[in-house]
């Protein structure tokens, strides 16, 4: 399997990634290259991507948000996501464990991730991998309209 790289994107990746958005979470607005550039350029997000060996087009990402809190420093891995015709080879089991990885040697103390009830392959790969539910919380979103 080829390395999984960590904010080794360019501008050119911008539609590869839009894909991949696309497919996580279908009627996501389409994302220009400098919000990408500006989830690079915060020091505590790191975005994880595969790309497919011969096209060098970005098939596969997930990113690690770094949270310094009062009571610990955490890690919250989003946004996991694996074009479908690429699904069933390892790739997502790859950038979950590359940020695992990458989070423990940064010294966390912790990483979190959700995921919805309905994606049972993701659920049983995030427990494969050692994750563990934390039972029932409530998750609220508090969503503002962009007047732009």
């Amino acid at each position: 399997m080829q390395k999984i790289e960590i904010n080794a994107i360019s501008s050119q990746d911008t539609e590869s990634l839009n894909m991949l958005l696309q497919a996580l979470s279908p009627g996501c607005r389409r994302r220009s290259w400098e919000h990408f550039q500006r989830i690079l350029l915060q020091s505590q997000t790191y975005l994880a991507t595969f790309r497919e060996p011969s096209s060098q087009e970005v098939v596969g990402m997930a990113s690690l948000v770094v949270t310094i809190q009062p009571v610990g420093v955490f890690g919250r891995i989003e946004d996991v996501v694996v074009l479908p015709q690429y699904q069933g080879n390892g790739i997502g089991k790859s950038l979950v464990a590359t940020l695992v990885e990458y989070a423990e040697s940064m010294g966390l103390e912790a990483v979190k991730l959700t995921s919805s009830p309905n994606r049972k392959k993701a659920n049983a790969l995030y427990m494969a991998l050692g994750f563990a539910s934390e039972g029932t919380t409530n998750k609220y979103k508090l969503e503002f309209i962009s007047i732009s």
